[in-house]
């Protein structure tokens, strides 16, 4: 389960009820791992700084290679989408913006 965990209370008169750390993302992998390797990607970190990162903070082990890859390509997919709908957005007021200027519909690109 990595960084995320989850206390359950056991009671005699009622129902057991159990308490996650942190928010579930479909309902089974802990958001806080997810958002861990993130920040830690976007600092240049990968699995074994994140490793030694825990271990300083005396923080439980993080994910598993596996689960990090998978994470690592979740959010290369979300970046990826991101990307292309900035591209597209930007494509669109420039065309806008060109046909207000009187100039061509059409983008002029320089390789200066």
């Amino acid at each position: 389960r990595g960084l995320g965990s989850k206390i359950i209370v056991n009671c005699r008169n009622c129902n057991d009820h159990s308490i996650n750390s942190c928010s579930l993302i479909n309902d089974r992998a802990y958001e806080v791992n997810t958002r861990m390797i993130f920040a830690m990607r976007l600092l240049g970190i990968g699995i074994n700084g994140i490793k030694k990162f825990c271990a300083f903070m005396d923080l439980p082990k993080p994910v598993f290679q596996v689960t990090y890859d998978k994470i690592i390509s979740n959010i290369a997919i979300a970046t990826e989408r991101v990307r292309t709908l900035c591209l597209k957005s930007a494509a669109e007021k420039e065309k806008v913006l060109s046909i207000e200027h009187n100039n061509s519909d059409g983008l002029t690109v320089s390789g200066d």
